[in-house]
Formats: structure tokens, sequence, C-alpha cells
């Protein structure tokens, strides 16, 4: 979706698509290239292992509306088990918080569990570009709680792919997300964060 936007707001042009090999080499030996990433990752690989202190450009900086990341549930789930719906937000609204503004040593542990190539310098590079670039908790979140979404922010995300011919112009948009498992308080943050 991204490109889609990058396309239609900046211009850009397929033929400037190159493939992704997983391979930072090529960024790192050519000053013009640009790189795709995430910005809790990428850029403390070049940084670290390349030697460059790459220049980094959200996509949201620049107004991209969709959301990165969300919590994804079938409609028979949500019809015939909300409460499940519910706790599971709660705890990754709760986890999130946690992680990031409180004690993330258990995190850690299972991610590096799962993925035993992290290490202690990367996870703590990716939570404070979390931090810092506000990732977790937007300006949105810092009102309305983590994990909270707009309908204008949806809204304006399908009239872009809309226009682009991504989804049809009749497409009932709304019926893509919902807000009703989301506290009905902000998070509470810890104090010292």
């Amino acid at each position: 979706a991204f490109w889609v936007w990058l396309k239609a707001k900046f211009g850009f042009e397929n033929s400037q698509i190159r493939k992704y090999t997983f391979n930072l080499a090529p960024f790192l030996v050519d000053k013009t290239a640009i790189q795709q990433g995430y910005v809790t990752s990428e850029p403390f690989t070049i940084e670290t292992i390349g030697g460059v202190k790459p220049q980094v450009f959200l996509l949201s900086d620049y107004g991209y509306p969709g959301y990165a990341a969300m919590i994804l549930a079938r409609n028979t789930l949500i019809d015939e088990r909300p409460e499940l719906v519910t706790a599971f937000v709660t705890a990754s609204i709760e986890g999130w918080t946690q992680y990031l503004y409180g004690d993330a040593g258990l995190g850690d542990k299972l991610i590096k569990a799962s993925n035993p190539e992290m290490t202690d310098a990367q996870l703590a590079f990716a939570r404070q570009q979390m931090r810092d670039r506000q990732l977790v908790l937007t300006p949105e979140a810092e009102k309305n709680g983590i994990g909270t979404m707009t309908e204008e922010r949806w809204k304006t995300f399908f009239e872009i792919m809309s226009e682009q011919g991504i989804y049809p112009k009749d497409l009932n948009w709304r019926e893509a997300f919902t807000t009703r498992f989301l506290p009905p308080q902000p998070t509470r943050l810890p104090a010292d964060r």
C-alpha cells in the first residue's frame, strides 16, 4: 500500500523499484540508493556493521495515512468470542506499554528465545526508536490511548487507495475496522516514561 501512496503523492514510477534481496550491500556501496526498511532494524545494522549513519525518513512524517500494525481477527471470532478479542487487545496494549515504558526484560527474553540472533544492543535500539519516534505512543495514542484508530485515517487511506484503483470506490471501508474492543480509558503510562 505504501508504494501506491508514494506513486500518488510523489510521482514515483514502477521503473524505480529494485528487487529487495535482504542484503544491505547494494545500499552501502551506492550513495544514490535508497533502501526500504524498518526504523527499528536496518538503521542499526547499517550503522553498526556498515559504519554508515543512514538518513531515515518515516512515511508517516510525510502523510502516509495507513496503520503499520494491527490486530486482525476473523468476523466469526469477533461475533462468537468477543471476550477473547477484548482480552487479547487489552493484553497487547498492556504488553506494549510495559515493554516500552516499563521492564522490557521478559519481552527481550522471549524475543531472543524465538530469534537467538537478536542482541541486547539491537533490542535496546529498537525500543528507543519506538519511543523516540512515537511509533506506538503516537500523538493520537497520547490523547486516546495505545491502540487507538480513527475513522478519519481509515477514510483517508481508503480514498487514496480507491483513487489509485486498488479498491472499488463503493467498497464499505468502515467494515474493515472496529474500535469497540479498545479500553474505555487511555492506557496509564509510568510517570517516568
